[in-house]
């Protein structure tokens, strides 16, 4: 399986996605980590833009031990707590970033 990640790189005027895969044979792990290191290296190089690394292909579970933030769900794909939006087409509640 080739694991997938996106890179979602936004300001309050525009965004843009970048995605990273794996080559057969890497694990999710090793994409993760490349990936990871890319989001650092676009940190360090934008200003006053929020970087995000979104998973495509696997969800993950919430961190043990830890309660949402009043308000919050836990989006499997972000791996991070949200504020999910009312999604009209579906009537579903969903992640505004995924």
């Amino acid at each position: 399986m080739r694991y997938t990640w996106m890179i979602l790189v936004m300001n309050t005027e525009s965004f843009r996605k970048f995605r990273m895969r794996g080559e057969p044979g890497q694990s999710n792990k090793e994409v993760y980590h490349a990936a990871k290191e890319k989001v650092a290296e676009i940190q360090s190089k934008v200003k006053h833009c929020t970087v995000d690394l979104i998973s495509c292909s696997k969800a993950f579970k919430p961190p043990e031990g830890k309660s949402a933030p009043r308000g919050h769900v836990w989006c499997p794909y972000c791996i991070k707590w949200r504020v999910f939006s009312w999604y009209e087409k579906w009537g579903v509640h969903r992640c505004p970033f995924c």
